[in-house]
């Protein structure tokens, strides 16, 4: 921050304030930038417990027939808040909403309406406590169906903007093949992350399945990870009695979080200030160095003059619509929508393939529920793998647009991405055949027994017969009725399946365009927030180049017509400001050797 500051004054002094406002931003963004530590683990482990316990608040609802449906974040406020997010009735933006801190349950628990189009797609709780005025954000993820369902899949993908992870377990086992799998992935996405061991306080055997944990993360790869074990019951109980704080083992977890999370994070961020320190700097620098080679060999001064106009030709190639770099982008921008639309419909296409593989193996009526939660599934893993396609690739372009623009020095520019929605998937109610099943029936057995036994009566009374004769030839009539409706009943049955499966194909197929449709929305969305980031960002370091090639040359040539005496006391003054850029500079290269 005293960079930043000092910088801005320079900048103010050269009668810079375009690079006084560039320090500006950087300086917003430093002080602003928030440490996102999401809470993750199977339903009903006490991730919201662990909420409530770390700010020894009541803030996040706990239940114990109540599971988390909506991801909730809880932040720094000066007083308490709750904001809602919700999708307009279009899908084209998202909605806000102060509401009552107390309607907190009925937003994020599974009261809330799943077939609501409204249902929120998640809250912010503001709380005045000083743990979280350091910038921590805590976000409490949905424990509905598991690790391995679509709620997993999809808090999986939010990782890629979390700094931080407290995958949270309890001792009542020890860790699952299912969390260990769930934790390699986590673990590729977020490095930062604690393995929470909670409830300690109710199971005897809660430090021999923490040793186990430790055990099962070692075979894994995953021995670096620390094992935490907590009360939240007792840390909560600390408020009253502090005495029991260190028995709750919150303090560990208190230290990893401050240090390893929040701590980290801020090297982070003071590395990427630095950079636009050091980049305000050099374009200062330039203009000084000029000015003292004039002054100290005034014979060189139109070669120096010179060299000016040559950069300031280039930057100013660089800043115009026909630069490399701004090519780079637009091709860029066009090959990545098309290779990510691809890749999307290639991974629709497998898991469309399946389900009806799945749905012609078995009948809808008894096997839609379980095919619903399957896609869901399905369709969450193929929506975090094209996002993470598309990320990964839009970090690419960046850097080669980077590469193109050949910026003197590093940047602290991070191209910020949102996060994918999902849509909900179809009820299983539509799969009934057109008539109902009754209906179908009577028309079976109308068919299978009147017809035929008409048909014998008739028979018997044209050829006369009576008696014994009528009734074998009735009785013949009406087995051949009974073969008869067992084919009509076993036909009957074959359509009603085949109807449903038809029914569920198309259910199917148009989910998965809804799907698409949504997706791919979403990325041509990103897309265009994407080239426009770089766009300005790169335009603007474009224009700063170019003002300070222009500031330069204008500073040589005025320096170039002073006096004996005004440039001695005009070389006093560029040896205060080239201390003071060294000064800077120097701060840059100490945070750039801390954070390595």
């Amino acid at each position: 921050m005293g960079a930043i500051d000092s910088g801005r004054q320079l900048a103010t002094e050269r009668g810079r304030p375009d690079l006084d406002q560039h320090l500006g931003e950087a300086r917003k963004r430093l002080s602003a930038q928030p440490v996102e530590v999401v809470i993750l683990g199977a339903f009903k482990n006490g991730k919201s417990s662990l909420v409530n316990a770390l700010l020894q608040r009541e803030i996040c609802p706990v239940d114990a027939d109540l599971v988390t449906a909506v991801p909730t974040s809880v932040r720094y406020a000066d007083k308490p808040s709750l904001k809602s997010y919700t999708l307009t009735d279009d899908g084209e933006r998202v909605e806000e909403r102060e509401l009552p801190l107390g309607s907190l349950p009925q937003l994020v628990t599974e009261r809330a309406d799943p077939a609501d189009q409204r249902r929120q797609r998640y809250a912010e709780v503001g709380v005045p406590h000083r743990m979280l005025r350091s910038g921590m954000v805590l976000v409490d993820t949905p424990g509905v169906g598991g690790l391995d369902s679509a709620h997993g899949f999809l808090a999986l993908g939010a990782l890629r903007r979390a700094q931080g992870v407290c995958f949270v377990t309890t001792a009542a086992q020890e860790l699952t093949g299912a969390e260990l799998d769930f934790l390699r992935t986590a673990v590729g996405r977020c490095s930062r992350v604690a393995v929470v061991v909670t409830k300690v306080d109710l199971y005897p055997e809660a430090d021999k399945i923490a040793d186990l944990t430790r055990g099962h993360l070692e075979d894994a790869g995953l021995g670096k990870l620390p094992v935490i074990k907590v009360s939240s019951l007792l840390r909560m109980e600390a408020k009253r009695d502090p005495g029991l704080n260190e028995e709750s083992g919150f303090a560990e977890l208190v230290e990893f979080l401050a240090r390893d999370v929040v701590a980290a994070c801020r090297e982070g961020a003071a590395q990427s200030a630095a950079a636009e320190v050091d980049f305000v700097a050099a374009q200062l620098e330039q203009q000084t160095t000029a000015e003292r080679a004039i002054i100290e060999a005034p014979e060189l001064g139109s070669k120096v003059v010179a060299e000016l106009e040559v950069v300031q030709q280039q930057a100013r190639r660089l800043a115009a619509k026909s630069a490399t770099w701004q090519q780079t982008l637009g091709d860029g921008i066009q090959d990545l929508f098309s290779d990510v639309q691809h890749d999307l419909q290639q991974r629709f296409r497998e898991v469309l393939r399946h389900a009806e593989e799945v749905i012609d193996a078995g009948d809808p009526k008894e096997t839609w529920e379980e095919t619903q939660v399957w896609l869901s599934r399905e369709v969450a893993k193929v929506a975090l793998a094209n996002r993470d396609l598309l990320e990964d690739r839009a970090r690419q372009l960046t850097e080669s647009v980077a590469a193109d623009f050949d910026l003197p020095t590093g940047t602290g520019f991070t191209l910020r991405l949102g996060a994918a929605d999902h849509v909900a998937l179809v009820p299983a109610s539509p799969l009934v055949a057109p008539g109902g099943r009754l209906s179908s029936l009577l028309i079976a057995a109308r068919s299978s027994y009147y017809l035929p036994m008409m048909a014998g009566s008739v028979v018997a009374g044209f050829m006369g017969l009576q008696g014994v004769e009528h009734l074998a030839i009735t009785g013949v009539a009406a087995l051949l009725g009974t073969g008869i409706g067992q084919k009509i009943f076993k036909d009957e049955r074959t359509r009603q399946r085949t109807f449903r499966q038809q029914q569920a194909k198309a259910s199917l197929r148009k989910y998965i365009e809804d799907v698409s449709f949504v997706l791919n929305k979403q990325s041509q969305d990103e897309l265009r927030s994407t080239q426009r980031q770089l766009r300005d960002e790169f335009q603007d370091r474009a224009v700063l180049l170019a003002r300070s090639a222009t500031a330069a040359s204008e500073s040589a040539r005025r320096v170039s017509e002073l006096g004996p005496a005004a440039r001695r006391e005009h070389h006093r003054e560029l040896a205060r400001q080239r201390d003071q850029l060294g000064q800077l500079r120097q701060t840059v290269a100490d945070v750039a050797r801390d954070a390595a």
